[in-house]
């Protein structure tokens, strides 16, 4: 995904947005997996799928621990976000936050340090916006559905349970937006 790939380069936070089932988890997937990325963020690359209820708290938890390897204290988000801070601060990570349905959900998580991206899935392109977007580039469906189909056919994804078939409709749209 070789826009994916320019937006994740450039500094901040970078989103995707569009209908559910277009294929953003898909493309966010891919990109971790290509190795340009993973040798762009030696530090690691972390995914937390956030959902419609998510335990934030929690998830605050999983990723101190994937980042220190060890069990963390946090006692409320605002705990939460300041020790995210300082493990982040001097690492070249990407976080990826998939399935983010409110910007509030994202900010315990907008924790980055100068070498840090964001990624972050979500079908409101509002939650977008609310993170501080300023530039849009928007992908047709058709286009993205053969990212998609080459995705799929280099990484053979679909034997890993991942089911982006759909039918195509001129107004169905994924975006990729730099925040």
């Amino acid at each position: 995904p070789l826009a994916l790939k320019h937006a994740v380069s450039l500094p901040g936070r970078t989103g995707l947005h569009g209908m559910g089932g277009i294929g953003k988890t898909v493309l966010a997937a891919a990109l971790a997996q290509e190795p340009v990325v993973r040798a762009a963020f030696p530090d690691g690359i972390f995914w937390l799928t956030i959902s419609q209820m998510p335990d934030l708290l929690s998830r605050q938890r999983q990723l101190a621990q994937a980042l220190t390897g060890q069990l963390q204290v946090i006692n409320d988000l605002q705990h939460g976000r300041g020790l995210l801070e300082d493990l982040l601060r001097d690492r070249a990570a990407l976080l990826i936050l998939d399935d983010v349905w409110s910007a509030d959900h994202a900010m315990p998580f907008n924790v980055l340090g100068p070498r840090c991206r964001l990624l972050v899935t979500t079908r409101d392109q509002k939650v977008l916006h609310q993170l501080q977007a300023d530039k849009s580039d928007e992908v047709p469906h058709a286009v993205a559905q053969q990212e998609i189909g080459e995705i799929k056919q280099e990484s053979h994804a679909g034997e890993h349970g991942l089911q982006v078939e759909r039918t195509v409709h001129g107004r169905e749209r994924l975006a990729i937006e730099a925040l």
